[in-house]
């Protein structure tokens, strides 16, 4: 398969084509990142949105301290339920981040406790060796889920609102309209 290089000033994500020439061959073309940072980048990575940053973006993830690993957990399990169900999922971690970390677009519920080493009882997931009471609490995160408003489309930034589990459950297969008709219904009485 033959790739089309991509225009100069052609923008990818947090990348921005400034030269096609790149040191590294033809198949590889250089960029400006908007952390300000040069990198030269796969065409086939940059064309397949599997670049989209310098790196800076994972670096900000890994390193932004607690709950971090967490965080990244819960995105990688949405990424894999969404493919697994053959839903598109276009959503940058940092969407993700705003979107699990708000209140409940429906009943206004804070988010609730959420740590990748802890089951729901607060058990440990790992059997035998045990985690460290430290590593234990820097990955403790308070989330909230996602509903995606249509059912028929994935989860894609027009398409999410921030949703508690018991509303998710709730609205199960309904259409965002029957839903707040259905609670309007359960305000009423």
């Amino acid at each position: 398969m033959k790739l089309k290089k991509p225009e100069i000033l052609s923008k990818f994500n947090d990348l921005t084509v400034i030269n096609t020439n790149s040191s590294k061959g033809p198949y590889h073309v250089v960029c400006q990142c908007s952390c300000g940072s040069i990198t030269d980048v796969s065409m086939y990575h940059l064309l397949s949105g599997n670049t989209k940053s310098c790196r800076c973006q994972k670096s900000k993830i890994q390193n932004n301290g607690q709950g971090a690993v967490s965080l990244k957990d819960l995105y990688s399990t949405y990424k894999r339920n969404a493919r697994n169900r053959n839903l598109k999922f276009s959503l940058s971690i940092e969407e993700f981040s705003l979107l699990t970390h708000d209140n409940c677009h429906y009943c206004g519920s804070e988010p609730r406790p959420y740590n990748k080493y802890l089951t729901k009882d607060g058990q440990q997931k790992r059997k035998g060796k045990k985690y460290k009471d430290s590593t234990i609490k820097l990955a403790e995160i308070m989330v909230n889920g996602i509903d995606r408003k249509d059912n028929g489309r994935g989860y894609e930034i027009s398409n999410c609102l921030t949703c508690c589990v018991i509303c998710n459950r709730a609205k199960n297969n309904m259409t965002y309209e029957e839903f707040i008709k259905w609670i309007d219904g359960v305000k009423k009485n």
